[in-house]
């Protein structure tokens, strides 16, 4: 595979494919609601119980500007079909197996604005029989696939419903929760751990639980005092004999 040449397209082009696999960013439901397929409250309505996590992988405003997150459902799978290109020879696709490529819904040269692809096991996709040569980049020639496959449900879920929690991935968040259910934190202490929040007399379960595992520890001593600050990025936690006395 001509791996080079194309991580350089796609580098060059700026493309961003859709993280499909991304857990970098997560949603909790608090109540039962409905969210949509195709955009916010369009397509199928299909209902989400309350306390699940979900990964997401976007988010939008709708006319009344309400924030609605696109969410990743791994027990809900849709069938996708259509046509798109690739920049990879037929023996490309051939060696490659069952894993991704990205397809994208245009030609695609440089200067042409970024265009979010779609990720397709090889195997699902079908030569057209149409090549066109990059008119941009030596040594690429896109080739017309067709493709039918399926995959976990994108839904989209309002905003209000929920705890959307950045940067923190959904088995985080589920482990969390789960934890807390079991040593029977109150909802509203649990609510506003997995918001992300950490008051002043927090333990260091609560702060785990609300922060995670801090990113360094620092220990020390001081008039019968055990202090110990927690560094996570872009804050501090400091505790005293294991209570959280400063966030900052």
């Amino acid at each position: 595979m001509k791996l080079g040449t194309v991580g350089m397209l796609v580098l060059l082009l700026s493309v961003a494919a859709p993280a499909v696999a991304q857990d970098s960013n997560a949603f909790f439901t608090i109540v039962n609601t409905y969210a949509f397929t195709t955009a916010p409250r369009q397509g199928e309505r299909i209902l989400l119980r309350a306390r699940k996590t979900y990964s997401v992988v976007g988010q939008t405003l709708d006319a009344d500007e309400v924030v609605w997150y696109q969410v990743i459902d791994p027990q809900r799978r849709i069938k996708i079909k259509g046509t798109g290109w690739v920049p990879l020879d037929p023996h490309e696709l051939n060696e490659i197996g069952d894993q991704p490529v990205s397809v994208f819904p245009v030609v695609l040269e440089n200067g042409d604005v970024p265009i979010e692809a779609l990720e397709i096991p090889a195997t699902d996709l079908e030569l057209a029989n149409v090549a066109q040569p990059s008119e941009s980049f030596a040594g690429i020639t896109w080739q017309k696939v067709n493709y039918e496959t399926d995959r976990p449900a994108h839904l989209w879920v309002r905003s209000t419903t929920g705890i959307y929690r950045p940067f923190k991935s959904d088995k985080f968040l589920s482990e969390a929760y789960a934890e807390m259910l079991t040593r029977g934190v109150l909802t509203d202490r649990l609510r506003r751990l997995l918001s992300g929040v950490v008051r002043v007399g927090d333990s260091p379960d609560e702060v785990k639980w609300a922060l995670g595992i801090p990113t360094q520890e620092e220990e020390s001593t001081a008039e019968e005092l055990q202090i110990t600050i927690w560094h996570y990025p872009g804050r501090q936690v400091r505790f005293e004999n294991q209570v959280v006395k400063q966030i900052k």
